[in-house]
């Protein structure tokens, strides 16, 4: 690695360091891999990452890798071979499960312990990212028009038709739901009886639906109209918030509305109270405890809930920002470079003792005296 590479790489750990031990966020290290589809997957102390590499024959291979939590350093001959082209993975108890995009669209179940293929699923050309509930991975099949159920126990499938363009599935009340942008409807399924118990006319180019006290909200693509359905009596409000939305989140009791140039729109009791400016190009934002944090072009905001609604208090980095996600215990922060994506990994509260922060080989990474939190880079 170059001189200058190696200095950035050293002050973006040092400027996240500084913030994010404000926060009670410690980072845990720095993740270079190739060209990837998906958030690295923490799991039984290791993180998982489905990467596309370059052959030795030119060829692009699909992988599954092992990182390591300590070093950030992938752990060798531990690499699984995958399909070209990972959408999404998800990993219980043994196994990983990959969804594969391409001419078929399929699902590789991996035995992570045996370190070799199990099974390949197919789903259907277009497969979304996955869902896993209660048991099952659930898969929208955007071209086929139809959801793709897995019993992960038995590795049975089970096909349920819902509308034109299904998007990624989502669970509420015992049920899963899947808005059907091209139907403008979204069908609710019964997980216990595999098939569809309702249906509801939402708008023309419904997103994956959010729910909060018996309502669920839909947002329209192109309009930028928000609608809340009320669950028990069908009634139905509308709300215009601009002429795009990217994105529809639910945080505790607040709906937020993305928009591609860069507003975040903070809906509460079906009123907009607040507008804020979260970057050019934004990310789905991220929400630990009363704190919002927003990825876009600009880096990382963060923004906290007060009184008087979110303010900015710090910015977490100032780089572009391709990936911001907070899964389990730990928030993603990544970075595209030219032939590789950098994770800096922040692990959320926990209880340790303060520690002295040291500088180690710079060729393996930057260290924690001995007694206390380890951060290591891959730098």
């Amino acid at each position: 690695m170059d001189d200058m590479k190696r200095l950035f790489w050293i002050f973006l750990l040092f400027s996240v360091c500084a913030t994010a031990v404000r926060y009670k966020l410690f980072p845990v290290g720095l993740l270079s891999v190739s060209s990837f589809s998906h958030v690295p997957v923490f799991h039984n102390g290791l993180f998982y990452v489905a990467v596309r590499e370059k052959g030795l024959d030119g060829k692009i291979k699909g992988q599954l890798k092992a990182y390591d939590l300590i070093t950030a350093t992938a752990i060798l001959n531990h690499e699984i071979a995958v399909c070209d082209d990972p959408l999404g993975l998800i990993t219980k108890g043994d196994f990983g499960y990959i969804v594969c995009d391409g001419e078929n669209g399929e699902v590789w179940v991996i035995d992570l312990v045996a370190r070799e293929l199990v099974k390949k699923i197919s789903v259907g050309k277009g497969p979304s990212e996955p869902l896993f509930y209660e048991g099952v991975i659930w898969i929208a099949n955007r071209e086929g028009a139809h959801v793709v159920a897995i019993n992960c126990t038995t590795l049975k499938t089970k096909t349920i038709e819902v509308g034109r363009w299904p998007q990624i599935p989502t669970v509420y009340n015992g049920f899963v739901f899947v808005a059907n942008a091209d139907s403008g409807t979204v069908s609710q399924i019964d997980p216990t009886g595999m098939k569809v118990v309702r249906e509801f006319k939402v708008s023309k180019n419904p997103r994956r639906p959010v729910f909060q006290g018996g309502h669920m909200y839909c947002m329209d693509l192109w309009s930028g109209e928000l609608i809340a359905i009320n669950l028990t009596t069908n009634k139905q409000l509308s709300l215009k918030l601009g002429n795009h939305a990217q994105d529809l989140l639910e945080h505790n009791g607040d709906i937020f509305v993305l928009s591609p140039g860069g507003q975040l729109h903070i809906v509460r009791g079906f009123e907009k109270i607040q507008v804020i400016e979260v970057g050019n190009f934004p990310l789905s934002p991220a929400f630990i405890g009363n704190r919002l944090y927003a990825g876009s072009d600009d880096g990382v905001q963060v923004f906290e809930e007060t009184d008087e609604g979110y303010k900015l208090i710090d910015i977490l980095n100032e780089h572009r920002t391709s990936t911001l996600n907070v899964d389990g215990n730990y928030l993603y922060i990544g970075e595209r470079a030219a032939n590789e994506f950098n994770f800096m990994i922040l692990e959320l509260e926990r209880s340790l003792e303060p520690a002295d922060l040291g500088l180690a080989d710079l060729t393996q990474g930057l260290g924690i005296l001995e007694g206390g939190i380890r951060f290591f880079g891959a730098i």
